[in-house]
């Protein structure tokens, strides 16, 4: 509804301004996770929390209050910092979300959330304008508030949309963006396993290895934004099919994503 909107809005302005104040003013790293975390919070509050965990109509678990917020918070701090992190190569940010977004506001009709479906036009159609100045070689580029502004307004609007509706609307929230999540969180755990855990810069992402390894930055957006198209539509053809679909489509991309991105892991560069 609307107050939801109007609060996703306003949540996604604040990631935005402290997105330009790091721009401007290299934030201290301190100083900016626990603005993130307050965001975070404000962001799952003015949604709601996710009380349900399902994986059809009648298989699942009700979450406590305490627990479906901590969920909704996680979220969005791992897809906030996901569409950050990744947003390292022409045009791979808008080439991911512009999808992921049509994603969003088709299956937020569905679900029957005008917040969603908003939120999800208002991100496609913005990075849809951005894309054309971003496009490899890239003429103007998103930075923090760009990267930031983007990661919460999809993800304010999947909460919007999460848990309601249909049974795989919770699955599709998280599905739509990852390709982003399953390369973050992957590298991280690479790294720490490598005694290398760290959220400072680096080159270790799928994407920038494959780019380290010769593929151009007009090949990797293409590549990245063809897979998340592919995601999109699975997901939202799961969503028409039987109950229960959608996390079956999940968890096979979540394969797929696993297995090219150990195959990208070990590419020489």
């Amino acid at each position: 509804g609307a107050p939801e909107l109007s609060g996703v809005m306003l949540v996604t302005a604040l990631f935005g301004m402290t997105g330009l104040a790091d721009d401007l003013f290299d934030l201290d790293e301190r100083l900016k996770f626990i603005a993130f975390l307050a965001l975070c919070a404000g962001l799952a509050w003015v949604t709601g929390p996710v009380t349900w965990l399902g994986v059809t109509y009648d298989l699942g678990m009700t979450l406590p209050i305490w627990a479906g917020m901590s969920g909704a918070i996680l979220f969005v701090f791992v897809v906030v910092n996901a569409a950050n992190f990744m947003d390292g190569s022409d045009g791979i940010l808008a080439s991911v979300m512009i999808p992921a977004g049509l994603g969003l506001m088709l299956a937020g009709l569905v679900a029957g959330s005008t917040a969603a479906s908003v939120s999800g036009a208002i991100l496609m159609a913005g990075l849809t304008g951005f894309l054309v100045l971003n496009w490899p070689p890239a003429k103007v580029f998103a930075g923090d508030v760009g990267a930031l502004s983007a990661g919460a307004l999809y993800a304010g609007g999947a909460l919007c949309m999460a848990g309601k509706g249909f049974s795989g609307s919770l699955w599709l929230a998280v599905l739509f963006v990852l390709v982003f999540v399953v390369d973050v969180l992957l590298t991280l755990l690479r790294r720490a396993r490598h005694g290398r855990f760290s959220l400072g810069a680096h080159r270790e992402h799928a994407y920038q290895r494959l780019i380290d390894s010769g593929w151009s930055h007009r090949t990797v957006a293409l590549g990245y934004g063809g897979v998340t198209g592919l995601i999109v539509l699975t997901g939202l053809a799961a969503a028409q099919g039987p109950d229960g679909a959608v996390p079956v489509v999940f968890a096979v991309w979540t394969v797929i994503l696993t297995i090219l991105h150990v195959w990208t892991g070990r590419r020489p560069v």
